[in-house]
């Protein structure tokens, strides 16, 4: 039943693609490069001086460490389950973007997204909403181009929602960290 309804969730989204070059394009774009934004904004919060300026730094080193532990988790779960990419198992994929046949199940890319996301929204609600919306809006692209399963991207999305929590509860040693380094030796204009 839920492999059913992946395949028919898949086949309604990929069934979007290559009717409209544009959107192609900016689908394989935002696939590939949505990761690298979430992580060039969440680098850019630190300089926003909207709000409390420890929560600015602390959410992004929450958002860094959540990403590491979305990747490892990933990684780990692709290796115990391994499951063949769309393209490896059907024939009638519009694949928009070359990819490795490795393992599906979940996406590296929008794990990590997420877990950027979910790093930073522990400390910046409306920042990581923003940015849980365009990890979501990448998932939907890695469909778009044939790259991923909807579960892929469900489970991925999980992944790293759960290590933007665990991160989340590491803040006391985050927060040591930040006071014993940052705060002491990075000149105030960069804090």
């Amino acid at each position: 039943m839920l492999l059913d309804l992946n395949g028919r969730l898949f086949e309604l989204i990929n069934g979007l693609a290559g009717n409209a070059g544009w959107v192609d394009d900016a689908m394989v774009r935002l696939a590939q490069d949505g990761v690298y934004v979430i992580f060039a904004i969440v680098c850019l919060s630190w300089f926003l001086r909207a709000g409390d300026t420890g929560a600015n730094r602390l959410a992004v080193y929450t958002a860094g460490v959540a990403s590491v532990i979305a990747l490892a988790a990933s990684v780990a779960v692709q290796h115990a389950v391994p499951h063949d990419r769309p393209f490896v198992l059907r024939d009638d994929v519009v694949l928009l973007a070359h990819h490795s046949a490795d393992a599906s199940f979940p996406s590296q890319h929008t794990s990590v997204a997420a877990g950027l996301a979910a790093g930073a929204g522990a400390w910046r609600l409306r920042l990581g909403l923003a940015l849980m919306a365009i990890a979501i809006a990448q998932g939907f692209a890695r469909i778009y181009a044939g790259l991923h399963w909807p579960a892929d991207i469900a489970g991925a999305t999980l992944i790293g929602v759960l290590s933007g929590a665990a991160a989340w509860l590491l803040h006391p040693a985050i927060e040591r960290i930040d006071g014993a380094i940052v705060r002491r030796y990075i000149p105030a204009f960069f804090q």
